[in-house]
């Protein structure tokens, strides 16, 4: 947690020291030190690199956009030349906080719409509006945006890879994920069990049906052997009544031929 702390409190002061050197940001632009919303984004870059907004796509467009639009907006209401004197007084007047609200409000929009969504940038949106020194910045309040971002992300690059840690995980796009709720995944166990026990079923009462039919071929043996043994005794028994009586007959003759010898 330290070392994010420092690593976060380095890439802020890097951004303010190539902001204060002799750059046409400082000499042309007359740029302020740093924009404060970086300080936030900082904390995401540095500290939760995991998060969905601290991506490239969120961090990077998140910013551009809401300087854009708030630039846009601003520039409608600074048509009222005393604008600017609204700001740098501190009684209330109704045109800046209007401007607040509907240059971040609108920024908001914007990165919901374009899924850029950089929470920190809706205070980009919000300085173009009302911070004196960003509305005398005009267009080239953009540039300046462009460049604290990529500052801050080529240190966020540097120094998030060179442990364990790993940032980014996505340039423009995550990938498709799919995230089961606990109770699905007991819904798929009690699915898988079920369908355990049915298999089970059916296997037991395909030993069953197979135990029968077992069962049932024996006894069809069973069946046809004292068949067959039946059909032989008849066989047999037919066999023995359809034998000639030829012992009666031979004995009749010899005692006709005895007879006539007489």
């Amino acid at each position: 947690m330290a070392i994010c702390l420092d690593w976060g409190i380095r890439g802020d002061l890097l951004i303010e020291a190539i902001m204060s050197t002799n750059t046409a940001f400082r000499d042309v632009y007359h740029s302020p030190l740093i924009i404060t919303s970086f300080g936030a984004s900082a904390v995401l870059l540095f500290g939760v690199i995991e998060s969905p907004v601290a991506q490239p796509r969120n961090f990077l467009g998140g910013h551009f956009l809401s300087a854009l639009v708030g630039t846009c907006i601003t520039r409608l209401f600074v048509l009222n030349r005393q604008y600017q004197g609204y700001l740098d007084n501190t009684n209330f007047h109704p045109s800046t906080f209007i401007n607040g609200g509907i240059s971040m409000a609108t920024s908001l929009l914007v990165m919901l719409i374009t899924k850029t969504a950089h929470p920190p940038a809706g205070a980009t949106g919000l300085n173009a509006a009302v911070e004196s020194a960003v509305v005398t910045l005009s267009w080239r309040y953009l540039p300046v945006i462009i460049a604290s971002s990529l500052i801050m992300f080529g240190w966020a690059l540097l120094i998030n890879n060179l442990g364990r840690r790993r940032y980014l995980l996505h340039w423009w796009a995550a990938g498709q994920t799919f995230v089961r709720e606990p109770e699905d995944v007991h819904d798929e166990e009690a699915l898988e069990q079920v369908e355990e026990g049915e298999i089970e079923r059916e296997l037991t009462e395909e030993g069953d049906l197979a135990a029968e039919s077992d069962d049932t071929r024996s006894r069809l043996s069973e069946v046809r052997s004292r068949l067959s043994e039946a059909r032989s005794r008849d066989s047999e028994t037919h066999s023995r009544h359809s034998e000639p009586k030829s012992g009666p007959a031979e004995n009749t003759g010899a005692s006709k031929g005895g007879t006539h010898t007489e």
